[in-house]
């Protein structure tokens, strides 16, 4: 499929709904877009600053990890989840199929991510083309898939064509309904897709969860002591801290971790506040705010509190904090991940509600314990349905031919 055969960009109207995330406005100054005046300023730039690997990859120059092998490309996005949601399924297929060559693109680069993948031959991974015409072109012309993989993202218009156009196309966890043919789609709960065959709805992400944690942080954080630690998960510095006023007057002795984007805006220096990051693995005073400026403590955090509220969107900590079995709630704002998650999280919009809710837990370990039990059963069962979906989406690339 170097050349013929391959998929020809730009020769079809685009259907309703295919349309990239970043038409409009946005898609005039897009670094992975259509407008060539753009991508050329980008080009200047990334040079300019001595990326010259991202400069090359947008004019579609990207390197086959090995000629003469069938090759399997995954598409990512530039945010967190999407990259993370790649990885892993490329090293799902680099187990599975050991016949095949597998490169992963990305908008973005998350080393910590990165640093996964399989150092291997068969294995070749960075930056991805713009979705001008040309640039698609030329990396087609160079990996020749045999199957192209989108992941956690919408595709841009061409690309759309592109996988439109190829036999063997999969769409997974897309953010939000649209509509293009592929081979099969695995959607989340969110996305309604059209114009493809698609799979029960499932949150493939929480595949990613850890679900065995040991409370290490309680242990050292406590010293000996027997408090609680709560997680508060917001976006909003105000409403922290109101909530941080509250909770040092009501819960003095117990610790809370406040977590989400709001982790990065407070000071980690302040009196009574402490970053993660900072942390010497030491007792923390009690009245101590510890901010979660790292996501990599997640986990650790996860299985170590009692209850935790989320105040701002985050699907990941969400899926996390029930595999660990924390009490939950939500704002109203806050969409569940899944459809039964919103039957283990309650509804609290008012931050005294919340902080009447962890009270309430705290002196009846009963209905703590019910709490957990069915925090953790929901997870269970979208984790089963996941490995489920995962197992038909491996089988599938494995009848690839």
């Amino acid at each position: 499929m170097t050349g013929e055969g391959a998929p020809t960009l730009g020769t079809r109207p685009a259907r309703a709904g295919e349309s990239a995330p970043t038409d409009g406005l946005r898609s005039l100054v897009d670094p992975h877009g259509r407008c060539l005046p753009a991508l050329a300023v980008h080009d200047l730039a990334d040079r300019i600053s001595g990326r010259s690997a991202r400069a090359n990859a947008r004019w579609g120059w990207l390197r086959r990890p090995q000629e003469g092998r069938r090759l399997v490309w995954l598409v990512a996005g530039e945010d967190f989840a999407s990259v993370r949601l790649a990885v892993e399924l490329a090293r799902a297929i680099h187990e599975a199929r050991l016949d095949v060559a597998i490169v992963l693109t990305f908008e973005a680069e998350h080393p910590s991510l990165i640093e996964r993948l399989p150092r291997s031959p068969r294995m070749g991974y960075g930056y991805a083309p713009a979705d001008h015409t040309a640039s698609l072109n030329a990396a087609w012309r160079r990996l020749a898939p045999l199957g192209l993989i989108v992941a956690g993202t919408i595709p841009r218009r061409n690309l759309a064509r592109a996988c439109a156009a190829t036999p063997h196309s999969l769409l997974v966890a897309p953010p939000r309904a649209g509509d293009c043919r592929f081979e099969r789609v695995y959607p989340g709960h969110r996305a309604h897709w059209s114009g493809a065959p698609s799979a029960p709805a499932a949150d493939l992400t929480v595949m990613l969860t850890n679900a065995h944690v040991e409370p290490t942080v309680a242990t050292l954080a406590n010293g000996g002591s027997e408090r609680r630690l709560w997680w508060w998960h917001g976006a909003s510095t105000e409403a922290a801290r109101r909530f941080i006023a509250l909770f040092r007057g009501h819960l003095r002795d117990d610790l809370l971790f406040i977590g989400g984007p709001v982790a990065q805006m407070l000071p980690g220096k302040a009196d009574g506040m402490l970053a993660l990051s900072r942390w010497a693995r030491d007792p923390i005073e009690a009245g101590t705010c510890v901010l979660i400026d790292d996501r990599r403590w997640t986990a650790a955090v996860a299985g170590a509190v009692t209850g935790v509220h989320f105040a701002a969107n985050d699907d990941e900590a969400v899926w996390q904090a029930l595999a660990c079995g924390a009490a939950g709630s939500r704002a109203a704002q806050v969409e569940p991940p899944a459809p039964r998650t919103a039957r283990v999280l309650d509804l609290l919009d008012d931050e005294a509600a919340v902080l009447a809710s962890w009270l309430a837990l705290r002196d009846d370990p009963t209905t703590l314990r019910l709490r957990s039990d069915a925090s953790r059963g929901t997870f269970w069962q979208e984790r089963r349905l996941a490995e489920q979906l995962l197992g038909e989406l491996l089988d599938r690339v494995f009848d690839w031919n």
